[in-house]
């Protein structure tokens, strides 16, 4: 067989791959259920003021994800996050790099379909100085995950729960360390309203596994939005920012805009 039949098949085959599309659409805030070929990018921004001093994050990242099998996917992700609060300087730094493998089978219609999927993210230690010293940028980051969804005509709800834990090059935890820990729930409702338009309200909520380690870890935010299909194959989304209880360290607004382009 010669070069030429074999980049011939190959091109058969990964058209094959990528032609099979999901029934089920992506969320904005949580882990979908499903698996997609798709470059995402992101813009978002949280303010804080309910502290004696002012706080503002705005970040950049974007992601690839590719499905190489009918139920597999790997996805990378980067991003950039300036930092500011008052009377300091602002800090300007890549995110954690990271890379994750999931899983996804679905089963249906678009009428009436289910999806149960899964899969593990693996974070890069924070490069640079992090604002909030308990992210502990020094350690690595492993957070697998379940989720699954199901739908009917244009309503859908997704479910997505988590568990991160922080590491080291040796996977083992010295005598004098901590690591920080936390599950994390997450849940989006959304609705179409017309081809084009569709409503959706997304939650998420963190709860540390040892709260004498993990202080600041505890969060619950409610997430509304709207998504846009300026095309076939694109969607526009944004969404906004609330927590649901008021402590002083959670952001007590914000935005995000995210943009998607799925290969079909």
């Amino acid at each position: 067989m010669n070069v030429n039949k074999v980049a011939f098949i190959f091109l058969l085959a990964s058209h094959a791959l990528l032609s099979i599309d999901s029934k089920f659409e992506h969320p904005l805030r949580i882990e979908p259920a499903s698996i997609y070929t798709k470059l995402r990018l992101d813009g978002a921004i949280a303010e804080n003021h309910q502290l004696d001093t002012y706080q503002k994050d705005k970040n950049f990242s974007f992601e690839g994800e590719f499905k190489f099998l009918e139920y597999f996917s790997i996805k990378l992700n980067g991003g950039k996050t300036w930092y500011k609060t008052t009377d300091t300087q602002p800090i300007s730094q890549w995110d954690r790099w990271n890379v994750a493998v999931k899983f996804a089978k679905e089963s249906g219609s678009r009428d009436s379909r289910v999806v149960f999927g899964g899969g593990v993210r693996l974070f890069n230690k924070q490069i640079g100085e992090h604002p909030r010293a308990y992210v502990a940028p020094d350690l690595y980051l492993i957070k697998p995950h379940i989720s699954f969804g199901f739908g009917t005509s244009g309503f859908e709800v997704q479910l997505e729960g988590a568990f991160q834990t922080e590491t080291n090059t040796k996977f083992k935890e010295g005598p004098k360390e901590e690591f920080r820990r936390y599950y994390q729930f997450g849940l989006s409702i959304s609705q179409k309203l017309t081809e084009s338009i569709r409503v959706f309200i997304e939650t998420d909520y963190k709860e540390p596994y040892n709260k004498k380690v993990d202080l600041n870890t505890r969060a619950w935010y409610w997430y509304p939005g709207l998504s846009l299909s300026p095309y076939e194959s694109g969607r526009i989304a944004i969404s906004l920012q609330f927590p649901v209880s008021k402590q002083d360290y959670l952001y007590e607004r914000g935005l995000k805009i995210s943009y998607f382009h799925f290969f079909e």
